[in-house]
């Protein structure tokens, strides 16, 4: 008997032992919700709350009884304990995501309006609308043009239209007065449920359309900042063999051209635009002379090698620049970069768990604008892929004066959409791959740079990774 009550004593301190215990083992580290971002491991700063009301909690992220809609009021909450204080920048986001679902819902699930990237700089827009019987591609800027901003001299003026690769998508110009804005352009995507646009008009266009220089005018100081000996519409044999429009000598456009189409401009100039093409000196260049004052305001050069830059805004380096390759369906993310013209290539997966000929495709966009890459799929990183990859050789280039990760001018490809929601990036021995995540793309510079350096450590110190 006396031998059971020692093991059961025994037994009730071990419970009371593993009980006190699970108080003391807890992790000093506060809980946190998982974050669809991937970071680095480390320590918190942030400092404990004690328990607050409920109103005071809300008001911290910017939720009161002034920002309900319709009827919808946010409930009450009790914080943890162990809750923690949200950062500044935490918070801005928070209330960034309340104001969007807030708008969201007082225009019924119909509108939806944001710039493609936090860091975008430049205006374009995306707004995304419900797809019904009285919207479509062809009336969206009629039915929708108080979402536009634009005035009642305003329009937009249809460009293209294109069916390829199994998707509808509309180009138009904002026009004013009947005078085309240079730059202000939107696309327009057409899905299953939704139609989207993509681009940037101006609400700035004060000037109107009377000018006091006419066309003549103007080319001839076009011409006089040019001052070539010979122009090509004065060649016979050549002006034979180019197309219509630029045989002959330019008869001028008149537009308007502002900041969001020339950054040196800082106003709307009401302005003649001339392409004028030389050949001796041989020059090809876009001149536009203020149809006010008369004088140059802006010059752009025409004449391009084979490879040409592409411009897009990528999911986290904002505005970017990157080298692509023109096709006759189109433009595509490859280049020669670099000293050592090291081609780099950024193709499409399509989620695909592993590479094949069936599944790869090309990106490819029609104006070197690739903008729309901003979807749904979450194109847009294969931008900041292409982008990152360049960057990446430039830099092993410039620094180490290396000819691509090998030392002798290998080509280098990364595909973007591994699989369905991967958490990784890789390099596989022979090119990277790069998964899209939890709706947070593996896609940042960081990223691509390592996935790169791995392949340097390959073809350098020939190191084996093991264990």
């Amino acid at each position: 008997m006396k031998h059971n009550y020692i093991k059961l004593s025994s037994l009730l301190f071990l419970i009371s032992f593993l009980v006190c215990s699970s108080g003391i083992a807890q992790t000093p580290f506060p809980k946190q919700q998982p974050s669809n971002l991937p970071t680095a491991v480390v320590a918190p700063t942030t400092k404990q709350v004690k328990k607050q009301n409920p109103t005071a909690v809300q008001n911290k992220v910017g939720i009161n009884s002034t920002n309900s809609v319709n009827g919808i009021m946010p409930k009450e909450v009790s914080v943890p304990k162990n809750a923690t204080e949200l950062s500044q920048k935490d918070s801005e986001m928070l209330q960034y995501q309340i104001t969007e679902s807030q708008d969201l819902l007082k225009q019924n699930g119909d509108y939806y309006n944001s710039n493609t990237n936090p860091q975008d700089t430049t205006g374009t827009n995306v707004k995304v609308f419900k797809k019904s019987a009285n919207l479509t591609v062809n009336n969206i800027f009629e039915v929708k043009k108080e979402a536009f901003k634009l005035n009642k001299a305003d329009n937009m003026q249809l460009q293209s239209t294109s069916n390829k690769y199994g998707r509808t998508v509309v180009t138009y110009q904002q026009t004013h007065d009947a005078v085309p804005v240079e730059g202000a352009i939107y696309k327009v995507r057409e899905s299953k449920n939704k139609i989207e646009a993509f681009g940037f008009t101006t609400d700035k266009l004060n000037t109107n359309t009377n000018y006091k220089v006419n066309a003549q005018v103007a080319l001839d100081n076009a011409l006089k900042s040019v001052n070539a000996k010979q122009y090509l519409w004065e060649s016979e044999k050549l002006s034979s063999l180019v197309r219509k429009d630029i045989s002959e000598k330019p008869a001028g456009d008149l537009v308007f051209v502002g900041p969001n189409f020339a950054p040196e401009l800082k106003v709307y100039h009401l302005a003649w635009k001339f392409d004028v093409y030389a050949t001796n000196p041989q020059t090809s260049q876009t001149i536009y002379v203020d149809a006010n004052s008369g004088k140059v305001i802006l010059t752009i050069d025409l004449q391009r090698d084979t490879q040409v830059h592409g411009k897009g805004k990528s999911r986290y380096a904002g505005e970017v620049t990157f080298n692509t390759e023109q096709y006759a369906d189109g433009y595509r993310l490859e280049g020669l970069q670099g000293k050592y013209q090291v081609p780099v290539y950024t193709l499409n997966m399509n989620h695909a768990d592993f590479p094949a000929d069936e599944v790869i495709t090309d990106f490819i966009d029609e104006d070197n604008i690739w903008d729309d890459l901003h979807n749904e799929n979450r194109d847009e990183a294969a931008i900041d892929i292409h982008w990152g990859m360049q960057n990446t050789i430039d830099y092993f280039t410039d620094k180490f004066d290396r000819n691509s990760v090998d030392n002798e001018g290998m080509t280098i490809f990364g595909l973007a959409h591994l699989g369905e929601n991967v958490a990784n990036a890789s390099w596989t021995g022979g090119w990277a791959q790069f998964g899209d995540g939890n709706n947070a793309p593996y896609v940042g510079l960081g990223i691509t740079a390592h996935e790169l350096t791995h392949a340097v450590t390959q073809f350098s110190a020939n190191l084996i990774y093991s264990g």
